[in-house]
């Protein structure tokens, strides 16, 4: 049996599309990381960030849904009416809970269609990553942020968080798997909570259990929830220096209206904090253009301070109305002028991040390996730069050492490569 599966959006649906894939081929399945026309099945894990993800998860029900089973689950259809789901193909069903595709059935029509519920949001704990050469762990899901313009909160629920000693298990099972970087995932990591342990206590306590050679990577940290120990602990050498921060923007009015807990004062102490904890770190942002009520001011308030800051890359989203939120009638920019801002934000991205890669020539810096190729092994550093070894052929998911070069073109190259 061959099963095609489809994911959309963050890294948190990533880590659960591969325990979906683990299960199934316990079961004995061959799985893709795609849909293909001779699939027995096919599953779609979706996002509902934007309409464009959405968009694309209907082009995919459609095209499939009538010759072959499909299973529809995560943030879109969580949000959207089930019937309206499986009203795109005759073989479609809808799956809420996406928990259920890890336990075994004899056929799709056997897994019920309940509501996703708190007792099995963990269950998705992944030993072999089977498209991944990256292990992580969920340690978070769901949100307790109303922000005006997300859906996401409506999808997943309220913030619950893994115990810290199932994540100190997981994080053992996956470094005798021989994974050397973990990164730790969830909807809002940030405000990982457990019977008061927050995100910098709970690093403070898993750093010192870590082996020598391993090493964290925290998926993106909300700002809001950012404390002076998490400066202090990330300085850590196990933590890579790598920090995604969703800011939106930067503008107080736009962020007041947005729902957003924080101002430019407060962003700037986070970016000079993680600049003096780690040095020259990634920093990346999340910023959406056209967001409700966005005049030239807001928006240039907002490039000025990423270019000011030197963030090493932004990954840039249009204002999309989400249904059901509540900046889904507030006013906001004409498409075109979203548009023309979005563009000026992705060309500060690209010189930003050439900057960025420009200043880490000729450093010493750490690696995960990652796939093999003909004449050597691509690697991802510690602050989140492509390169490739050449002429060594090295394991997946190893922490090594070297220094990165230009080489041919817009290539980038990794050498004087040692072990940890």
């Amino acid at each position: 049996m061959k099963l095609g599966i489809v994911t959309f959006g963050c890294r948190l649906n990533s880590l659960e599309s591969e325990a979906i894939i683990s299960s199934f081929k316990e079961r004995g399945w061959t799985v893709n990381n795609k849909e293909e026309e001779d699939d027995d099945l096919i599953i779609i894990n979706t996002c509902t960030v934007t309409s464009k993800s959405d968009q694309e998860a209907r082009r995919i029900i459609r095209h499939f849904g009538n010759s072959i089973p499909t299973i529809v689950t995560g943030c879109y259809a969580n949000l959207e009416q089930t019937s309206e789901i499986e009203g795109l193909g005759a073989k479609v069903k809808v799956i809420k809970d996406k928990s259920e595709l890890l336990r075994n059935y004899s056929n799709i029509n056997d897994i019920s269609d309940r509501e996703e519920s708190d007792e099995h949001k963990f269950d998705f704990d992944v030993r072999n990553f089977a498209f991944h050469s990256r292990a992580s762990i969920k340690i978070q899901d769901g949100c307790d942020n109303n922000c005006s313009y997300c859906a996401v909160h409506l999808a997943r629920g309220k913030s619950v968080s893994l115990n810290p000693d199932t994540i100190k298990e997981r994080i053992k099972a996956l470094e005798d798997n021989g994974n050397s970087e973990i990164t730790l995932v969830g909807v809002n990591v940030a405000s990982y909570n457990y019977n008061g342990v927050n995100i910098s206590r709970l690093l403070e306590s898993i750093v010192p259990s870590l082996r020598r050679n391993t090493r964290l990577r925290l998926s993106s940290i909300e700002p809001d929830y950012i404390d002076d120990l998490f400066y202090d602990v990330v300085k850590d050498e196990h933590i890579f220096p790598f920090f995604h921060l969703p800011l939106q923007s930067v503008s107080k009015r736009v962020l007041e209206k947005a729902g957003r807990k924080y101002d430019e004062s407060d962003l700037q102490n986070i970016v000079d904090n993680l600049k003096k904890a780690k040095d020259n770190p990634y920093i990346a942002a999340d910023i959406i253009s056209g967001l409700p009520y966005e005049e030239d001011t807001d928006a240039e308030t907002t490039y000025n301070f990423l270019k000011d800051n030197r963030f090493s890359r932004l990954h840039v989203f249009p204002f999309s109305p989400r249904k059901g939120t509540d900046a889904y009638s507030m006013k906001h920019p004409p498409e075109r002028i979203r548009d023309e801002r979005a563009k000026r934000l992705n060309d500060l991205s690209k010189d930003l991040y050439a900057s960025y890669i420009e200043s880490n020539i000729s450093k010493t810096l750490e690696a995960v390996t990652e796939r093999k190729t003909e004449i050597g092994t691509f690697v991802t550093t510690a602050n989140y730069i492509k390169a490739h070894v050449d002429g060594l052929y090295l394991d997946e998911g190893k922490i090594i050492r070297g220094t990165l070069i230009k080489g041919d073109g817009n290539t980038l190259k990794f050498e004087n490569i040692c072990s940890l």
